[in-house]
């Protein structure tokens, strides 16, 4: 008999352990497992805001050079209106003047002044031109094709460029360059004059090859009707060269294609609006099925009518945006510290069972609260339990106190754990040292407390223990500094007038305890 007892004692061990380690490695595993899908939310949270940090960056720098660049033209004009009022052009003074711009701000990459010239003009013209710029002729240039200087066709009106800074020997003078030759400059005066604002030009690929484009302003004087959108006499031009545009060194997350469009002309092809274009577009040979692409899309068609530039940008995230090395020591502790586990409960988990082999101790274990002493929920239903069959044999009746601790959760909240175990262990103590002995008190969990009162009790003996509970706590609990002035709600049920058993009975106590909490809404008073 003894044996058969031991070896059922000993199964039960065995299953317990077995039950404590299993859960424990699955609840381990889910945590790890939380660890790493939080690490990859966080991760992803501070890409994306990365990205949107660069990316809000970049079109405040093209929105400041922007009008930079519009700020530099005007300059440019008024200098100009201003010279053309008393004489002809000064080329040497006007050069200085641009230069300085130029160097100041290298996205800028040219100052042209381009005049209008009736055919009857030309050769008077460019021999004045020419003692200026020796070799100087009305030409024009094919873009599109050949990339090659070509004289220019006769026509009635010119609109020949005289003036640019900086100054070339070679193929990137355009001195002479007549503007109604280049369909692109058309374009952007038909496009201005439509909208009644300077439209900056379509992008295209200047000497040193690389993107730039144009933006005009018209210099104030005689005004011509002309039908190609030229209604001046004089325009000034500015070049800028859009790969100077920006700068992508100082930030952490580069974009992996960014792109600035001119979607001022619809009917133009989707290269032909390109302004500026960096990394690779991606497509379904370059786009990642595992990892997700951040995307930007910004117009400053509001902001800057006259450039109203389209920014499209995206980002493709890779496994080195992620924390991989925090994810990985996870992984590894998710597979080894399971595995340490094991090992540690062959050796020493049967052991520590085997200590606990004295039936008191066990039995306390199992029928006490650790915290506070007071007998568990176990040991509350097992005297319910008895009282009740007793009250079934002789026909007494007993009553039940549920006794909720009102907000308790702040003191966990701002003092953390330990302070609200103490506050627990105080309130079960003041309550402990006057129960009666036919009175058990016991801690359901939590906050939760029942006191079980022998023998049925009418409505004023209950408001007198309820007062007599009350009164134990008019002086405050104190830890360190802080006070606290514990306040609770009190209800209760009777066998078997509201009940037959213990879950009806602790029920309907809740609920009336609900209604005393619900109606006088005690509070929890901290003093520091």
């Amino acid at each position: 008999m003894k044996t058969q007892v031991s070896y059922k004692k000993n199964n039960t061990r065995r299953l317990r352990r077995f039950n404590v380690v299993h859960y424990s490695i699955v609840i381990w595993f889910f945590v790890c497992v939380l660890a790493i899908v939080f690490t990859v939310i966080n991760d992803f949270h501070d890409s994306k805001l990365a990205f949107q940090s660069a990316n809000t960056q970049l079109v405040k720098q093209l929105s400041d050079r922007i009008l930079i660049a519009e700020t530099a033209l005007e300059g440019f004009v008024a200098n100009l209106e201003n010279n053309e009022l008393e004489s002809d052009i000064d080329h040497r003074y006007l050069s200085q003047v641009s230069s300085n711009l130029l160097q100041r701000y290298p996205f800028l990459y040219m100052f042209e002044v381009a005049e209008r010239l009736q055919s009857s003009e030309r050769k008077q013209f460019e021999d004045r031109m020419q003692a200026i710029y020796p070799g100087f002729y009305i030409r024009r240039f094919d873009y599109e094709n050949t990339r090659q200087w070509y004289p220019s066709e006769e026509k009635e009106v010119y609109y020949p460029i005289i003036f640019q800074e900086p100054y070339f020997q070679d193929n990137r003078n355009i001195l002479g360059l007549d503007l109604l030759s280049s369909t692109m400059l058309v374009e952007a005066m038909v496009a201005s004059r439509k909208k009644g604002i300077a439209i900056a030009s379509r992008p295209f690929t200047l000497a040193e090859n690389f993107k730039g484009y144009v933006i005009h302003r018209a210099i104030k004087s005689s005004h011509v009707d002309q039908p190609v959108g030229f209604n001046y006499h004089y325009y000034g031009l500015l070049v800028i060269a859009t790969d100077k545009l920006f700068s992508f060194d100082k930030f952490e997350r580069q974009p992996s294609y960014f792109s600035v469009l001119n979607p001022s002309y619809e009917y133009a092809s989707d290269d032909e609006t390109v302004v500026f274009e960096s990394g690779t577009r991606l497509d379904s040979e370059t786009y990642s099925s595992v990892f997700p692409v951040l995307s930007f899309r910004k117009s400053l068609s509001e902001q800057i009518p006259s450039q109203p530039f389209l920014i499209e940008s995206h980002y493709q995230l890779t496994w080195r945006d992620f924390s991989y090395e925090m994810i990985a020591t996870i992984l590894l502790a998710m597979l080894l510290v399971p595995l340490f586990a094991r090992i540690y409960s062959k050796k020493f988990f049967y052991e520590e069972i085997s200590k606990i082999d004295d039936k008191d101790e066990l039995y306390q274990l199992a029928n006490f609260d650790s915290l506070t002493g007071l007998p568990n929920r176990v040991r509350l239903f097992d005297h319910v339990e008895i009282l009740i069959a007793k009250g079934a044999r002789k026909g007494e009746g007993f009553t039940l106190f549920f006794i909720d601790l009102d907000n308790f959760k702040p003191i966990n909240d701002e003092h953390g754990h330990a302070v609200g175990d103490y506050v627990l262990h105080e309130f079960s103590l003041r309550l402990a040292e006057h129960i009666r002995e036919n009175e058990l008190l016991a801690r359901l969990g939590g906050d939760e407390f029942v006191l079980v009162v022998e023998n049925e009790v009418n409505q004023a003996m209950v408001e007198i223990i309820e007062n007599r509970i009350k009164k134990l706590f008019v002086d405050p609990v104190t830890y360190g500094p802080n006070k606290f002035y514990l306040k609770f709600s009190i209800g209760s049920a009777s066998y078997p007038v509201d009940g037959k058993n213990i879950m009806s009975l602790l029920e309907k106590a809740d609920q009336d305890m609900y209604t005393q909490k619900t109606g006088k809404r005690n509070r929890l008073h901290i003093i520091s």
